[in-house]
């Protein structure tokens, strides 16, 4: 990957965007997420603009929702990444005619 690309734009060429419009039933934290980096919780921690990421308001950063787990539930967190690498790949046709962009 390049490194000159910021890490924001890198995510916006893979990742597609979350729906807008809808509220979403659960904060992360009410599902088991929190910041790997700072370990925000709670309203610190929200549902990115990005598919498979969480965006944490402490850091001012998107992170992927499978960092936000605990190591207990590793399975989960696998199953997570691998959902959001295969709604990746379904989105890149329609986004950019499933060229690499990365």
């Amino acid at each position: 990957m390049d490194k000159t690309i910021p890490i924001p734009l890198k995510i916006s060429q893979v990742l597609p965007l979350r729906e807008t419009g809808k509220t979403p039933l659960f904060w992360p934290s009410e599902e088991g997420y929190k910041c790997p980096v700072c370990g925000a919780t709670g309203e610190a921690l929200y549902w990115s603009e990005y598919r498979g990421m969480l965006w944490c308001y402490t850091c001012e950063r998107d992170y992927p929702s499978c960092l936000c787990l605990p190591v207990s539930e590793i399975d989960r967190a696998l199953e997570i990444f691998l959902r959001t690498v295969r709604d990746a790949i379904k989105a890149a046709p329609a986004r950019d005619g499933g060229q690499e962009r990365v």
